[in-house]
C-alpha cells in the first residue's frame, strides 16, 4: 500500500487506481492509498452495499476503484462474471478539463 501511494504521488497529474485489493473499503490499505487527496468511487456514486467477492462461501467488497483530479464519479455498477469469483465495478466518471 504504501508502494502504489508513492507512485501515485510521483505522478503529479489525474489517474484512477481501480482492481482487486484484496480487502474491505476503509482498511489500513486502502485509506493509506487513498490518503486525504483520492476519492473513492463506490462512496461517491453508489447506494448501499454491494459484493464483488464471493468466493468459499465470503461475500465482500474487496475490488476499489479511486481516483485523483478533475473527475467526478456519476455512477457506479457490479457486473456478473460467472467465470470469476469477483464481480467488476464498471464507473462512469465526468471529467473536466478545467479542474472545476
Amino acid at each position: 500500500a504504501r508502494t502504489i501511494r508513492e507512485i501515485t504521488d510521483s505522478i503529479g497529474g489525474p489517474f484512477i487506481v481501480a482492481g482487486d485489493f484484496n480487502d474491505i473499503p476503509d482498511c489500513y490499505a486502502v485509506r493509506t492509498i487513498r490518503g486525504k487527496d483520492m476519492h473513492d468511487a463506490y462512496a461517491d456514486a453508489a447506494f448501499g452495499p454491494t459484493i464483488t467477492y464471493h468466493g468459499d462461501k465470503f461475500y465482500f467488497r474487496i475490488d476499489q476503484v479511486l481516483y485523483k483530479g478533475p473527475f467526478k464519479a456519476v455512477d457506479i455498477e457490479r457486473g456478473d462474471i460467472a467465470s470469476s469469483d469477483h464481480n467488476p465495478l464498471l464507473t462512469t466518471f465526468l471529467f473536466d478539463q478545467a479542474g472545476k
